[in-house]
């Protein structure tokens, strides 16, 4: 069910209109639903949202954590910005990370990957930068981190 609006001083909505417009009464000006929603909550409603994700605690997921991390370790190899690297599409750097990220599901779906320190999970991690390269410890038993150190 959807949140009935709070109403902003000074603001109507435009009555009829299909895509939710409202209309300043002292200057005239028009401005989308998205942008009154920016009004009323003083963020727009995917910064609302990110806010949410703070105050709940809920962390980033694996592949959006994983994208990040291959998108910056190829990056550093090509020379490149982080943002130049592309995870969708049909680029080079797109297909190889789609493929790293299949088989590193399907391994792990299968039970067939170990967690040894040279084995074939901790080389997908490694590919794909979640993992330090040749880490002499087993996949799962990251050391700690030190706090005082972060």
């Amino acid at each position: 069910m959807a949140r009935k609006l709070i109403p902003v001083p000074g603001w109507e909505r435009i009555p009829g209109n299909a895509a939710r417009r409202y209309r300043n009464t002292v200057t005239g000006q028009e401005i989308s639903r998205f942008a009154y929603q920016t009004l009323q909550h003083g963020m727009n409603p995917k910064e609302r949202a990110a806010e949410n994700r703070l105050i709940n605690g809920r962390k980033e997921s694996f592949l959006s954590r994983s994208t990040k991390k291959f998108k910056a370790r190829k990056a550093a190899e090509l020379g490149l910005k982080p943002k130049q690297i592309k995870v969708r599409g049909q680029s080079a750097e797109a297909k190889e990370f789609r493929a790293l990220y299949k088989e590193l599901k399907e391994i792990n779906k299968k039970g067939v990957a170990t967690n040894e320190p040279g084995g074939r999970k901790a080389k997908l991690l490694e590919a794909i930068g979640l993992r330090e390269k040749d880490a002499p410890y087993p996949v799962n038993e990251s050391p700690d981190k030190d706090v005082n150190n972060a």
